[in-house]
């Protein structure tokens, strides 16, 4: 049961002594410990590659269409918010201004750091969130 894998060690084989680096292309038996960058050295030695088999238990090819898209996402529709009329207390008030302070920090930094990313994008969106958390972190030293 070996196959052909990218090596996480350093070593060499213990039948004709060739050595491999980490990141190196080998034939590897667990249980032969049978480890060689040789494929006819790795078979001398009673090595067999087996071919990949995918495990049923985590195979869905057969449940993906080839259809179009047959749901509908819950956020495929706009957000709808709805925002309780409460008075805001002072102390929340000036919580809410240094955090659109922080927020237009952020998005301005976001803008320099990532000129090419898509302003309207999810991963912008993550960045820009990233840069106020660690903003809000640094203002706190």
């Amino acid at each position: 049961m070996g196959t052909k894998l990218t090596s996480k060690y350093s070593g060499k084989c213990k039948e004709c002594d060739t050595p491999y680096k980490s990141g190196d292309q080998i034939f590897y038996d667990k249980a032969k410990r049978i480890a060689c960058i040789s494929e006819m050295c790795f078979k001398d030695q009673g090595g067999e590659i087996t071919p990949f088999q995918r495990n049923r238990a985590y195979d869905i090819s057969n449940t993906i269409q080839s259809t179009p898209k047959q749901f509908t996402s819950k956020y495929d529709r706009p957000i709808q918010a709805s925002i309780p009329d409460v008075k805001i207390s002072i102390g929340i008030e000036t919580s809410s201004k240094k955090l659109l302070e922080f927020l237009k920090a952020a998005d301005t930094l976001a803008r320099k750091v990532y000129p090419d990313e898509d302003t309207s994008s999810q991963q912008f969106g993550q960045i820009r969130s990233k840069l106020v958390d660690q903003l809000i972190a640094l203002s706190k030293k």
